[in-house]
């Protein structure tokens, strides 16, 4: 599902301080982040982040489903969030 308006991935760069609470990857010291599903295509998903679109794989998400609110990292959906991200709504579904 790979489309040329959609980018493979979007980095978001650590705060400036080693000091925040926020989770990183052991392995690459970058924080997942949450993203809004927008589209499904089988074990490919376009997701949506402060306007932004990334195309990431939800091999690991079992039932997925577009308005699901996912934690990716790499350019993977790592797991179904149960709530919508304080920044976009908060509200429990």
């Amino acid at each position: 599902m790979s489309r040329p308006d959609v980018p493979m991935a979007w980095c978001e760069p650590p705060p400036a301080s080693d000091e925040s609470d926020e989770v990183r990857c052991v392995t690459c010291g970058d924080i997942a982040v949450e993203a809004l599903v927008v589209e499904l295509d089988r074990d490919t998903a376009v997701v949506k982040r402060s306007g932004l679109r990334e195309e990431v794989a939800v091999d690991l998400v079992p039932d997925v489903a577009v308005g699901d609110f996912v934690l990716c990292h790499a350019g993977v959906a790592l797991e179904r969030l149960d709530r919508a991200p304080p920044e976009i709504g908060g509200n429990a579904r």
